[in-house]
């Protein structure tokens, strides 16, 4: 027997959907979303040289696991002061993310958002700003499980599962 990466063939739904690229969260919820054979166009968000680096290198996971060459990829500076706490910056980072994602021409929004580490008071707020904006919002990781260990070792990302601990 052979192990394979599981899921659906790239492209199967022949649905576009839009996800940011952000952190190792929102890495692997488009890593989910093309294992569930959407054809994602990305969006990478940094806030720094060290950030837009790091955000390419998660970029890279999932291109690498596309039968693709070509990708379409934007990316946005956004301008978040130090002085915030980490909680703070990460709610900031996703509901950036999200206003964005509701101006780009796709219908379906790949959303990082989970029960485990975001409020629920948030995760409504966002919503209501997505459909709002008439748009199809999908939240892959909304109840965190002991998947997510198995997602980032397909994806390639085991050490920074850490990180995911770090977020909640």
């Amino acid at each position: 027997m052979d192990t394979a990466h599981g899921g659906l063939p790239f492209g199967f739904q022949k649905e576009k959907v839009a996800c940011s690229i952000h952190n190792v969260l929102s890495t692997v919820s488009c890593m989910i979303t093309v294992k569930c054979g959407f054809v994602p166009d990305f969006l990478i968000l940094y806030t720094n040289d060290d950030d837009l680096k790091e955000n390419a290198k998660l970029f890279s996971h999932i291109a690498n696991k596309m039968c693709i060459k070509k990708h379409k990829i934007r990316v946005t500076y956004i301008d978040l002061p130090d002085k915030f706490d980490h909680n703070l910056k990460l709610m900031l980072q996703e509901s950036i993310s999200a206003n964005i994602l509701t101006h780009l021409p796709e219908n379906r929004l790949i959303i990082p958002l989970s029960t485990a580490i975001h409020p629920t008071w948030f995760i409504e707020a966002t919503m209501k700003k997505i459909v709002f904006a008439r748009k199809t919002p999908w939240l892959p990781l909304m109840f965190l499980t002991d998947s997510i260990y198995h997602n980032t070792k397909d994806t390639g990302l085991e050490d920074k599962t850490t990180c995911i601990d770090t977020l909640s």
